[in-house]
């Protein structure tokens, strides 16, 4: 957000492009099979590229990027579907300082992808998605955009509040989220901000958790000092899922502080208490004496959930001279995934990146993340996820990777489990110094 605070201080007129290639070569295996599953391992090759552009008028600010990635599966892997599986995201920014003491922002993602790719996500089992698919740690795609402020499921981010977070099957995801943002800054220290945001989810088969989601938020934030700010709010969204139980409505509040240690070190935090009340359809079991009666065993009724949860998010980031490390922790209500509909969504996710040499790399992402059902009773969802990745650059613009990635999942309250590794390597292409826009 363009923020009228902090004008003097942005830059204008500067453009910039970036685009990268990358392509690889995949080997993916279990450390335990489970029963019945066709093989234990699976081989692949991976083609994907992207680029992000940044255009900064003296009033405006214009953020584009895209990647995508196609995958051909070469050999069986535990009755995953085989042959070529491709994934596009598309991330578009608009900010306008319309006045000194106005502005406007206007915020698009979307795309379509095998499985969820959040830093949690089920890496080799969604399409090469994870952390070393071709729009991975390799992309540089992994940083996301955190969760919102106050953690609240009003931030509708693809990347890390389980919108199409750490989805378990290997199908088409396909999602849209845009949102639109006012800023009044009341006084040279206090702003106010009003926004609203609108979400999809469709799954491949005209899944159960197919959902629609609106959302609105207000905000006020004071600078206390060059370092100091503070933050609160209300939050509201609504989500639909169209093909099963109904509605939920979630509100609540949230506070929260950011400071700034440094130019290279921020630190926020907050929490939040969110107020969710649920109307869905539930199938019970009839007594035997009124089942013969009716002559049905079972019957649908209408149940009506209402509940408060507290929730919170964490988040540091520091960049060095040549790279950068990030955490972030949060816990909220979000709408769930593949396998669990509304969840209470707890994790941690850490990044790393840096130039050892320079030629010599390396990058890290790892994360783990609880879903817990909210509708199912006894339903939870854990995963894990962590790996590095190593590059060393033989041109100018080429370099070639290397890594390995570990990944463990669990399903309550049945015992299925998951764990298993992937390896890959492969070339990437990406000019050193960024290209400049008109």
């Amino acid at each position: 957000m363009r923020d009228p605070r902090t004008a003097d201080q942005q830059s204008t007129g500067v453009g910039a492009i970036q685009p990268w290639l990358a392509v690889s070569g995949n080997y993916d295996t279990y450390l335990d099979q489970p029963g019945g599953t066709l093989g234990s391992s699976r081989r692949s090759v991976s083609l994907g590229g992207g680029l992000s552009a940044v255009k900064s008028f003296q009033r405006t600010a214009l953020i584009f990027s895209y990647a995508g990635s196609g995958t051909d599966y070469t050999s069986p892997w535990a009755g995953a579907q085989q042959g070529w599986m491709s994934s596009n995201v598309i991330n578009l920014a608009v900010s306008s300082q319309v006045s000194r003491r106005l502005t406007l922002d206007f915020a698009e993602t979307g795309g379509a992808a095998n499985g969820g790719f959040g830093s949690a996500a089920a890496a080799f089992q969604s399409g090469g998605m994870g952390m070393l698919g071709s729009l991975g740690a390799v992309g540089g795609y992994m940083s996301g955009a955190g969760a919102g402020l106050g953690g609240m499921s009003g931030g509708l981010d693809v990347l890390q509040n389980g919108l199409v977070d750490s989805d378990y099957f290997n199908q088409m995801t396909y999602f849209s989220s845009t949102s639109a943002n006012a800023g009044f800054l009341l006084s040279p220290r206090t702003m106010v901000n009003v926004g609203g945001s609108a979400a999809f989810i469709r799954r491949a088969g005209r899944s159960f958790s197919d959902i629609n989601m609106v959302g609105a938020n207000a905000m006020i934030s004071t600078q206390l000092s060059q370092r100091l700010s503070t933050f609160f709010g209300y939050s509201f969204s609504r989500i639909d899922f169209v093909q099963s139980i109904g509605n939920t409505d979630i509100q609540g509040g949230f506070a929260g502080i950011s400071y700034l240690f440094s130019q290279r070190d921020q630190f926020s935090l907050s929490v939040s208490d969110s107020y969710m009340n649920s109307t869905f359809l539930s199938t019970v079991a009839l007594p035997p004496d009124i089942a013969a009666v009716l002559g049905v065993s079972t019957t649908s009724v209408v149940r009506n959930n209402s509940r408060s949860y507290p929730g919170g998010r964490l988040s540091y980031r520091h960049e060095f001279q040549r790279g950068g490390f990030g955490l972030l922790c949060d816990s909220m209500i979000a709408p769930g995934n593949d396998l669990i509909l509304m969840a209470r969504t707890q994790g941690c996710s850490v990044t790393l990146s840096r130039e050892l040499t320079p030629r010599f790399s390396v990058s890290g992402v790892g994360g783990l993340r609880r879903l817990t059902g909210m509708t199912q009773s006894g339903g939870r969802y854990d995963v894990m996820d962590g790996g590095l990745i190593f590059s060393y650059r033989v041109l100018r613009e080429v370099s070639l990777f290397a890594g390995a990635d570990y990944f463990a999942s669990q399903i309550h309250p049945s015992s299925n489990s998951l764990t298993g590794v992937e390896a890959n390597g492969g070339l990437r292409w990406s000019p050193r110094n960024e290209g400049s826009l008109f």
